[in-house]
């Protein structure tokens, strides 16, 4: 084999093994779901033509997802405060703005906030033995026999909500707007 060849391929390995070493000996190598906390805690000062998107968690990871979308002419000034571990999520969020004058774009601050967790279902029509307006969590009518039927149980159980809030908030031009949210 060539020498140089044989340098080169050396080389590569080290260094390759060198930038790997750190995530072996963490021991967290080969580990699937490892969790750990994280905090933010952050402001922002935009000023002009403002085009700001932020997505806070991961549906299925911590259990809710918030997506925020902030756009138009103007000021605006945001504070976060944001706690993430497995399975949890916990958002502070302050938003205040005001449209410039002669902005040729409404400031709007739009927020959309989905939850992993199914909702509770409501039974729309007496069934056996339950009677209209019954709430139930949502896995009651899969595990049970008797409801067998799903054409029947789309009919007569309806989902309470879609788990999903949306807020949008926007100001007309020289005026202000406020978005707080938490959850």
């Amino acid at each position: 084999m060539n020498k140089k060849i044989l340098i080169t391929v050396t080389l590569t390995l080290v260094l390759t093994l060198a930038l790997a070493l750190p995530a072996f000996s963490q021991g967290k190598f080969m580990v699937p779901f490892t969790t750990g906390d994280l905090s933010q805690t952050i402001s922002y000062e935009f000023e002009g033509k403002i085009d700001f998107e932020k997505q806070v968690g991961h549906l299925c990871n911590t259990g809710a997802e918030m997506k925020q979308a902030i756009s138009g002419d103007g000021k605006l000034s945001k504070a976060s405060e944001i706690y993430m571990k497995a399975y949890f999520m916990d958002v502070m969020d302050s938003n205040s703005f005001v449209t410039a004058p002669d902005a040729v774009r409404n400031m709007e601050v739009i927020t959309a906030i989905e939850l992993c967790a199914p909702p509770k279902y409501v039974f729309i029509d007496d069934w056996g033995v339950f009677e209209a307006g019954d709430v139930y969590p949502a896995p009651l009518f899969f595990i049970n026999p008797w409801m067998t039927d799903d054409l029947v149980a789309a009919e007569i159980i309806k989902p309470l909500t879609r788990q999903i809030w949306a807020t949008s908030v926007s100001a007309d031009p020289g005026h202000t707007g406020v978005y707080m949210g938490g959850f």
